[in-house]
């Protein structure tokens, strides 16, 4: 069954009187995927960590918890504003920056580990995406891949996000420089995690 229109543009960016229930909601659907995405990532105490389109907050959340240093990168606006709200005491003390920017934007900057979670789909340029993850993640990057065919189904081909499977996507991320494998999705609605380690 096809989602409705506003739900679909929404999903690519949460903006508006939307922002805050849009949160909620990706919260709860994406709850089982972020524990098994940031099972794989096996971010340690202290590492810098980068989340690539944080979304509802959930992966920011636990990442805080387990001590990481945080860096949100999300191209919303309205996202961004919850943020600052959210975790102003993680923002003062360092724990946690915010940037303006999605994955073809990302700075000159290293980070131990980067996770993103159902976000590949709407890129502006995939390939220079996995160029900049390859240029700053130094160990390992998680990418959380719905089924190409729950996409369709839902109608987000409509918008144009881009429907292609994991494999694809695995083909390009090793093409910048990542070794990598899949942890394939439990269930039909769940994601297929895309783990790239890098070869340093």
């Amino acid at each position: 069954m096809a989602a409705p229109h506003w739900l679909r543009v929404q999903l690519s960016g949460p903006t508006g009187l939307l922002a805050r229930p849009m949160a909620h909601l990706l919260n709860r659907m994406n709850g089982d995927s972020y524990r098994r995405a940031l099972m794989a990532l096996e971010a340690k105490h202290g590492e810098r960590v980068l989340e690539l389109g944080f979304g509802g907050g959930a992966g920011v959340e636990a990442l805080l918890a387990k001590g990481a240093q945080v860096i949100a990168a999300e191209p919303s606006e309205s996202m961004r504003a919850r943020a600052y709200r959210r975790w102003s005491w993680p923002l003062a003390r360092g724990e946690l920056r915010v940037w303006p920017c999605g994955a073809e934007e990302l700075p000159e900057e290293p980070v131990d580990r980067a996770l993103s979670l159902n976000t590949v789909y709407f890129w502006r340029d995939i390939d220079l995406g996995f160029a900049n993850l390859a240029r700053m993640v130094k160990s390992r990057v998680v990418l959380g891949i719905a089924p190409p065919s729950h996409l369709e189904q839902a109608g987000f081909a409509k918008e144009g996000f881009r429907l292609e499977s994991v494999d694809w996507y695995r083909e390009r991320l090793q093409a910048a420089g990542f070794e990598c494998h899949i942890r394939p999705a439990p269930g039909e609605h769940s994601c297929a995690l895309l783990i790239g380690n890098s070869p340093e």
